[in-house]
């Protein structure tokens, strides 16, 4: 397998998905890849033109490799994910959450 081990690394309350199931969803992900529509769907979620996230998100300023910005935060909410108040200060605000979630993601 070239993915690390389900049960690596994953926070203590996140559930052990069962491994046929991964390795259904997975094989369902791989399939889904070899359409020739998949890389339509995929210009059309970089387009610039469209209505997608990927030309906005992937190109919000600061780019920052190893950091959390406002324009992380911006992303996550093209992509209709919620971050509240208190989760922004802890990840922008310096102090010990900051820096183990920057930590999670370096490792």
């Amino acid at each position: 397998m070239d993915t690390l081990p389900i049960t690596e690394r994953r926070p203590n309350e996140w559930k052990i998905v069962p491994q046929d199931l991964y390795e259904a969803v997975r094989e369902r992900t791989l399939a889904a890849l070899e359409f020739q529509s998949a890389a339509v769907h995929l210009a059309w979620y970089y387009d610039r033109e469209g209505n997608f996230a990927g030309s906005t998100f992937s190109a919000l300023e600061p780019i920052v490799r190893d950091d959390i910005t406002v324009a992380d935060l911006l992303a996550t909410q093209l992509l209709f994910t919620r971050v509240g108040p208190r989760s922004t200060r802890r990840l922008l605000e310096h102090g010990t959450h900051r820096e183990d979630v920057l930590a999670a993601l370096r490792d």
